[in-house]
């Protein structure tokens, strides 16, 4: 899962338009989600190097989801 997510971490730096917003989870336009395998990537993109926000198991609750993304939003000003 590490070697898929840096993978992807790499994808998301040269393509950051490939990720999506989620509404139901964060009403922040700046931020978009990836998913690698069941985890959602929470980054910022056009950010050099690619920021990511967070990375959370997909099986939480979308409420808990936007919860602890605005708390690490707050670390990562």
């Amino acid at each position: 899962i590490v070697r898929e997510l840096q993978r992807n971490f790499e994808l998301l730096a040269e393509r950051p338009d490939i990720g999506h917003a989620r509404a139901d989870i964060t009403d922040d336009p700046a931020l978009r989600f990836w998913i690698v395998y069941s985890y959602l990537v929470v980054f910022l993109p056009g950010r050099q190097p690619l920021s990511v926000v967070s990375i959370l198991h997909g099986a939480r609750e979308p409420i808990e989801l936007a919860r602890h993304i605005r708390d690490a939003q707050a670390d990562v000003g």
